[in-house]
């Protein structure tokens, strides 16, 4: 896992645990329930590092593992190693601002999660698409 620069949080103190409430017990929102919060220098190489990851989903290459934030029925955290992409024609028009109708596409990212199911992520060919870095890319020399 790559780290970057933390404190502890300064709303629990670093530990992870605030105010009670049915839905969430005493987990602290700030920091998620970790006890650490990036400080301002780690937020900002996090921002950095994320977008060097972060490419447009027409640019995707087989055999790249990449997960794609807010995709229904998906955990944000789920990733793929993708195996195939492809273009596939929506059965449907969209209205153009000039009144014509015209024919859409989706971009189809087909791949396997780390446990071994089989996904199909249908998005457009901009949309943005993260990188994940594996174990091995991760390591340091």
């Amino acid at each position: 896992m790559t780290a970057f620069e933390t404190i502890s949080c300064t709303r629990c103190g670093g530990g992870g645990r605030y105010s009670f409430c049915q839905m969430y017990g005493d987990r602290c929102f700030k920091c998620s329930g970790t006890g650490k919060m990036l400080t301002k220098r780690g937020k900002a190489a996090a921002l950095f590092f994320r977008s060097l990851r972060t490419v447009k989903a027409d640019e995707v290459v087989i055999g790249q593992f990449v997960q794609m934030d807010g995709t229904p029925g998906v955990s944000s955290k789920t990733s793929l190693k993708v195996e195939r992409v492809y273009t596939r024609l929506f059965a449907g028009k969209t209205r153009q601002a000039d009144g014509e109708w015209k024919s859409f596409h989706s971009l189809v990212i087909e791949g396997v999660s780390p446990n071994g199911d089989s996904l199909s992520l249908g998005t457009s060919a901009k949309r943005d698409v993260l990188l994940v870095v594996t174990k091995e890319q991760n390591a340091i020399n």
